[in-house]
């Protein structure tokens, strides 16, 4: 059977293009509060306000790169330049100019803005082959998001053991290695851009069409309160995504190796639940997969208050496998109801801005609100004050699409 059959077959190629953007993205996604301590000396205040820097350069560009591909129909080569600059930008942190701060500052700042725009147009290349390419159902993308889940479990544990027997200093050659296999992939089996005589052609024979405005995602109360619905979640995963690393190592002593091995067991029922996202939208809805994302990533956060210094890596292990639920119910619907909703031409834009909502511009409010609390208190009470908070939204969550009968709602 030649490689074309088994594409078809198994949809192999969107598997593959997610994997290697998510080894892109997430290649210093977990190490960057470690990075900034061990190569630059960075305090934790420090260090905390450039993770702070790089989401929100990300949640104010990724809207940007998606619009602009949308508006110029060049979505393949847009992720290719940002694949090429998210390596090259990180490239300049070999160079120590004047105050190593304020220069390192503005370089993850433009960091943060490339890689910004890598996953919502990630996701647009995974509709898109799906549904144009292979004329499969869009349900099935879940299956293929799934390598991306695999990408950050197998990446981190990858860079986290190089780190372990190293230093910091290896994400300088890992990143452009997993760059350069992301533009090959993109250029083998991405899904191709209009070529300009297409788009002369649309245009001639669509004059009278124009192009809705990316505003109708603000003017519908309903996707409105959807976005605050990921919003509030995206927060309690930022929470674990940046205080559980030096919590596990100041708290827990726990070392990269072990870390890595969390990350990896926080993948695992993810790739099961994103295998099946086709049935379990089928059968559950998107609605009520939202309210049980939002109260099973409260769980996993409260679990927290009750480990101890002595407590076994493995029961960290164990209440990292409900980031199967919390991650991919909320991901899955969440992907669901924005392409729904999203107009034609549109399709870029409108995951961008529930990928923003959901991660990025948590990812800039919680160092933000959560630093001085994580500094003060420590990591328990930080966690157990966030699972309080997605414990009472959630049960209200369903309430409310309850009354408007949305929650047992089946496509």
């Amino acid at each position: 059977m030649s490689f074309y059959d088994l594409d078809q077959k198994y949809l192999l190629t969107p598997k593959l293009l997610y994997f290697c953007v998510g080894s892109v993205y997430y290649a210093f996604y977990i190490f960057r509060i470690k990075f900034c301590h061990d190569y630059y000396g960075f305090k934790a205040d420090k260090a905390s306000d450039i993770s702070a820097v790089i989401s929100l350069f990300g949640f104010l560009f990724m809207a940007v790169w998606s619009w602009l591909a949308d508006h110029l129909h060049r979505h393949r080569a847009i992720l290719i330049v940002l694949a090429v600059a998210a390596s090259g930008s990180f490239e300049l942190l070999l160079l120590k100019v004047g105050d190593s701060y304020w220069y390192s500052l503005g370089i993850f700042a433009v960091f943060g803005a490339v890689l910004g725009g890598l996953l919502p147009l990630a996701d647009y290349q995974i509709l898109k082959l799906l549904t144009v390419k292979f004329k499969a159902n869009k349900a099935l993308y879940g299956r293929q998001r799934m390598m991306g889940t695999v990408s950050y479990g197998l990446t981190t544990l990858l860079v986290g053991d190089l780190i372990h027997r190293t230093n910091v200093t290896v994400m300088f050659y890992a990143l452009p290695v997993f760059s350069t296999i992301l533009v090959l992939v993109l250029l083998a089996f991405g899904f191709p851009d209009a070529k300009p005589e297409d788009d002369q052609l649309d245009k001639i024979e669509r004059p009278q069409v124009q192009k809705p405005s990316f505003l109708v995602f603000f003017k519908d109360p309903h996707f409105i309160f959807f976005l605050l619905v990921v919003l509030v979640t995206g927060c309690g995963r930022q929470v674990l995504q940046i205080y559980l690393p030096p919590h596990l190592d100041k708290f827990m002593h726990m070392d990269e190796r072990q870390a890595g091995y969390a990350v990896v067991s926080s993948t695992i029922f993810s790739i099961v639940f994103m295998f099946v996202g086709g049935s379990l939208i089928k059968y559950l809805g998107v609605h009520l997969m939202l309210v049980l994302g939002m109260a099973v990533m409260g769980l996993r956060l409260g679990a927290y208050m009750y480990l101890t210094p002595s407590s076994s890596p493995f029961l960290v292990y164990a209440i990292e496998l409900l980031n199967g639920v919390a991650f991919s119910f909320t991901h899955l619907a969440g992907v669901k109801i924005t392409a729904d909703f999203a107009p034609p031409g549109l399709e870029a834009t409108g995951q961008a801005i529930y990928t923003s909502s959901y991660m990025q511009l948590p990812a800039v409010l919680v160092p933000l609100i959560g630093r001085n609390l994580f500094r003060a208190r420590g990591g328990v009470v930080l966690f157990g004050m966030t699972a309080k908070v997605l414990l009472v939204c959630a049960p209200l969550v369903g309430v409310k699409y309850l009354i408007q009968g949305k929650l047992w709602n089946r496509p």
